[in-house]
């Protein structure tokens, strides 16, 4: 569990400081035309309508709307958080698939082993 819990930490990490330069490079109109597509995929119902009350009560400020803009831009400008994961894993010599399923089977307490574990 310790092993993957640091991979996804430092994955998530690593990705953090990429969309901040990411964002650091869009230009004005670039960061005006994702906002309104967020905001429009909000109105459509794509996503929750909790962020549009956010949105109406304290625009760019409110937290929560500025946590799902981030997740959004993240979605749009870069590869998929759990295919970063399963990269960084397989990177550094784990198979994360097998791993996670021999802690789904230590968790319900089944027979068996993950092949290499101690």
């Amino acid at each position: 569990r310790e092993t993957i819990e640091a991979i996804e930490t430092k994955v998530r990490a690593e990705r953090k400081g990429q969309l901040a330069r990411i964002k650091q490079h869009l230009s004005d109109t670039e960061m005006e035309a994702m906002r309104s597509d967020f905001i429009a995929r909000i109105e459509s119902g794509e996503l929750p309508s909790v962020y549009l009350d956010g949105y109406r009560r304290s625009g760019w400020d409110a937290p929560s709307l500025r946590l799902a803009f981030s997740q959004f831009l993240s979605s749009r400008l870069m590869p998929p958080e759990e295919k970063a994961i399963m990269d960084a894993a397989r990177k550094e010599g784990h198979d994360l698939p097998m791993m996670k399923a021999e802690l789904n089977r230590l968790k319900r307490g089944d027979a068996g082993g993950y092949p290499g574990a101690a």
